[in-house]
């Protein structure tokens, strides 16, 4: 939980190194599209694995958004602009039971 009390969901993408700078981009720019003002993006390990922060996150909810927003990263992939990613890449989501990273739950992948 952040210090807003609501919950934190971790989206990690990562691809395959046959990924070309092209793809890349396009997989960045199809991403960002899912995002809110709120959540973030950014690289994890540069040019391999994408993590999206979803935060504000309603505690109660918080499964059930994890997989709700897991799906929409996966829509976000097999768009036509990325679909030819869709096979190089491989989605792994977590969800935050407190602030401490150990609390994080796997919820799949």
């Amino acid at each position: 939980m952040a210090r807003s009390q609501k919950g934190l969901v971790l989206v990690l993408v990562s691809v395959t190194p046959k990924a070309d700078n092209g793809q890349l981009q396009a997989l960045v720019t199809h991403l960002s599209n899912c995002l809110r003002m709120t959540d973030c993006l950014g690289w994890h390990e540069a040019g391999k694995t994408l993590g999206v922060l979803f935060t504000e996150i309603d505690a109660e909810k918080q499964k059930s958004s994890a997989e709700l927003l897991r799906s929409r990263v996966a829509l976000a992939i097999s768009a036509p602009a990325t679909a030819s990613l869709s096979s190089q890449v491989s989605v792994t989501t977590y969800r935050a039971q407190s602030q401490e990273p150990e609390s994080w739950l796997s919820v799949g992948s």
